[in-house]
């Protein structure tokens, strides 16, 4: 039989390969094109076309499956994996054994001697109970440490604070410039923690353009009182937008100008307030001729400042400490309202039995009445 010679009846399909001569296999023969359809469709695509449209809907492996009957293994979710891990919980048991291959039982465990200690249970309850007990003992002694920190630091800022305080009563004794140096040496000095602060929470802030601007402001509004204040935050905003526009500083530009001009506006501004004190002057009375004149005294208005805000700050941590049991805010949990309101009456005691008992100008020459006492 040739090629071109096809054989004569119908064409018997595969499964005839399998099956005896008297068996005859599927007719794959095409019907004409102009006859009706037989309405015959094999079994394998009795199911019919789906629709997939989410990622889901190719989930399914029942194609796969056909060809391997073996289930697929299960999946383990990673964060149950790993928390047995950290828990110490034991591994899935073995399946079971099968008829073909029996295990014998284990032999009984054999019982301690009298007067030996009974071992340690092991096992996943165990483990946990130890890594508790580890927990809690690493948490004292992180709090035990924390504590010791707390006090190292109180220590070193009672030390810094009593030390600054020496300097800044011998500048202002000595006079309004002396006493302007070293505000601003301080107010420059608290800039540059403050940016590097900022710095290790993975800002970059232009740390240069702040220490410059908070120098700058106090020595300008002690030269030019007030009118001082337009001209030097105009170029100090001007100088930090173009800080940022030409790439001076690294990383995104937005955050990092909003933490210097956050810098600028609670360091410099409310610090430069040290220098207009310093260039304020007073009316008080001549000792000769009794008439009002204007005299400087804002080494004095200075020293009442700091003296009221030192007291209250020592004033409401000590009775804050011990007598604390209102907290003030969420925000701030380790301030207290007993801290709050003792602090403030120490202050204004303080203050009135100091300035007045040493008859510091321009508050012990007039010191007033009862509002003036508020108001300092």
């Amino acid at each position: 039989m040739s090629d071109i010679d096809p054989p004569g009846g119908p064409i018997r399909g595969p499964e005839s390969w399998f099956t005896g001569d008297d068996e005859g296999g599927s007719d794959l023969t095409l019907p004409h094109w102009t006859e009706p359809g037989t309405g015959q469709v094999d079994a394998s695509e009795g199911g019919g076309p789906r629709w997939r449209d989410g990622a889901s809907d190719y989930n399914e492996l029942d194609d796969i499956r056909l060809l391997d009957p073996t289930p697929p293994p299960e999946v383990v979710d990673p964060v149950e994996a790993a928390g047995d891990v950290f828990f110490g919980l034991d591994a899935d048991p073995a399946p079971p054994a099968t008829a073909s291959s029996p295990v014998p039982p284990p032999a009984p465990p054999a019982e301690p001697a009298s007067g030996t200690p009974a071992p340690t249970p092991t096992g996943g309850r165990a483990q946990r109970a130890r890594a508790a007990n580890q927990a809690a003992a690493t948490a004292g002694s992180a709090e035990s440490a924390a504590a010791k920190s707390s006090d190292r630091n109180i220590a070193a800022a009672t030390v810094t604070g009593l030390g600054l305080g020496v300097v800044a009563l011998g500048a202002l004794y000595i006079g309004e410039v002396p006493g302007l140096i070293v505000a601003t040496a301080i107010l420059g000095l608290a800039t540059a923690e403050f940016y590097n602060a900022m710095r290790i929470v993975g800002y970059n802030p232009a740390s240069l353009l702040g220490i410059a601007t908070t120098v700058g402001l106090n020595v300008a509004v002690y030269w030019k009182s007030a009118a001082a204040y337009p001209v030097v935050l105009f170029i100090a905003i001007v100088c930090a937008l173009l800080w940022y526009l030409l790439g001076v500083g690294s990383g995104r530009p937005v955050p990092n100008l909003g933490i210097t001009l956050l810098g600028i506006g609670y360091i410099s501004v409310l610090g430069s307030f040290a220098g207009l004190l310093l260039s304020s002057d007073s009316i008080v009375a001549n000792d000769t001729t009794g008439l009002l004149e204007f005299q400087s005294h804002g080494a004095g208005l200075l020293f009442a400042a700091i003296l009221a805000t030192v007291v209250y700050d020592i004033g409401a941590y000590v009775i804050g400490r011990s007598m604390g049991r209102t907290p003030l805010s969420a925000h701030s949990p380790n301030k207290t309202l007993e801290g709050v309101v003792g602090g403030a009456v120490m202050s204004i005691i303080v203050s009135v039995v100091v300035i007045g008992g040493f008859n510091i100008a321009p508050w012990g020459d007039a010191p007033g009445g009862f509002a003036d006492t508020i108001v300092l």
